[in-house]
């Protein structure tokens, strides 16, 4: 969509009032996974369309290949290409997934280095307390087997 004739508050209205009377059809379907425990999720975009908006003048002084075009539902301008990638997909997910289940894993890791035993130098592989009865034991860093 170009908007045109109007000054660029007005211009900018314009495409802001198309973008929500048709955020129905070009926003997407939030998905969570169930499994995971945080707020995080994706869109779907099977049925939605993307709808990329610019003015007249942004067009004829960087062309239609420059980063001119609003993605409805994004911030700041794209080049055409970026305008028509679908954001926030399920493969962003999966990557900002990944990201927290490394930085989980290198967290442990790190609590599991701390506890070394100084005799023999054996790291645990599992959880450093135990129960045996009624009593708890519990490796503490610097501790021994």
């Amino acid at each position: 969509m170009v908007v045109t004739d109007a000054g660029p508050v007005a211009l900018a209205g314009r495409q802001r009032a198309v973008a929500d009377l048709s955020a129905d059809c070009w926003r997407g379907r939030w998905c969570r996974a169930v499994r995971d425990y945080n707020d995080d999720g994706w869109r779907e975009y099977d049925d939605a369309l993307p709808v990329i908006a610019t003015t007249l003048q942004l067009l004829a002084e960087h062309g239609p290949l420059g980063p001119i075009w609003w993605r409805f539902g994004r911030p700041g301008r794209h080049s055409l290409t970026e305008a028509l990638e679908n954001p926030n997909n399920r493969a962003a997910y999966d990557l900002r997934q990944a990201a927290r289940e490394d930085e989980q894993q290198r967290v442990h890791q790190e609590l599991m280095d701390t506890l070394v035993c100084i005799d023999c130098g054996d790291v645990p592989e599992e959880e450093t307390t135990w129960v045996y009865g009624s009593r708890e034991w519990t490796r503490h860093p610097g501790g021994r087997c």
